[in-house]
């Protein structure tokens, strides 16, 4: 419920849909992306990830990819920034 009610928020506010793709940066440590479609860009510095219509971009070092599977993706390594595009 409370993810409807987020997802409404920002959908009214800002025109994109958390149903889309989510990720989530967890202290620079760890990433967590929802609604990957699948990996565009693969180095021990940057994980990219074509999400909807898009890409999400992960930057820092040492990065790799801890779990995958068609939908879910967690990304471990020293982040520095997420950035979708």
């Amino acid at each position: 419920m409370l993810l409807d009610e987020l997802d409404n928020y920002v959908t009214n506010e800002l025109g994109v849909t958390l149903k889309e793709y989510r990720y989530i940066n967890i202290g620079g440590k760890m990433v967590y992306v929802e609604g990957q479609k699948g990996i565009v860009n693969l180095t021990k510095d940057e994980i990219s990830f074509k999400v909807h219509k898009k890409t999400c971009t992960i930057k820092g070092s040492d990065l790799y990819i801890k779990y995958y599977d068609n939908n879910t993706a967690v990304i471990c390594g020293s982040v520095v920034s997420v950035v979708v595009l």
